[in-house]
């Protein structure tokens, strides 16, 4: 890939057929890292290992996933127990970029996810919560309990109580069967696409 000043940089691709849609991974890390990524927003620049790819500890530049975006539609997160494994989509979630934007979001917002499959609840075009700290320190992530409440989502994710536990990132109440903070070894990944 090349950056906004024409400098090469190495990342991973997914052409996988998915409705059409290319993937550029922009953020991966195993839950047993959590603590690297926890307290950052994707408008800070925080970059780790951006020009030493690596699954377990990995995250471009703020600069960079800005350059991705501009030419991307979409966001997806995903999880898997393998960095090698393709896209698990038991624990996914895809969205459109102009209804969340990742760059200006700050504190809560309610955004139609595409698709979502988390613990056993699948829904298409439905509402869910995502939160990003206003101070930049935490994670974008989707509130499981907050989203039912006042987003409308559907139905409570499989397993989710009224302590809002934290799915796709930051992770500071768990959900156990989401597959993203299972295990210690459960790798998590941000992408964007179009």
């Amino acid at each position: 890939m090349l950056d906004e000043h024409d400098i090469i940089y190495r990342t991973f691709c997914d052409f996988e057929p998915e409705n059409e849609m290319a993937w550029t991974l922009i953020e991966s890390f195993a839950y047993s890292n959590n603590q690297l990524f926890r307290k950052k927003a994707f408008y800070v620049d925080s970059p780790i290992n951006q020009n030493n790819f690596n699954w377990l500890s990995f995250r471009l530049y703020r600069g960079r996933m800005y350059e991705l975006a501009k030419f991307s539609t979409h966001f997806r997160a995903s999880c898997n127990t393998s960095p090698y494994n393709s896209t698990n989509y038991t624990d996914y979630v895809v969205g459109k970029l102009s209804e969340l934007n990742l760059f200006t979001m700050r504190g809560r917002q309610c955004f139609t996810a595409e698709y979502l499959s988390v613990a056993g609840t699948n829904c298409s075009n439905c509402g869910f919560m995502v939160y990003q700290s206003a101070g930049g320190a935490a994670h974008p992530h989707i509130d499981c309990y907050q989203s039912t409440l006042n987003c409308n989502a559907p139905v409570l994710i499989e397993g989710c109580t009224s302590r809002g536990e934290d799915i796709f990132g930051m992770y500071g109440r768990l959900l156990p069967e989401h597959g993203c903070s299972s295990s210690q070894y459960a790798i998590n990944k941000w992408w964007f696409g179009s």
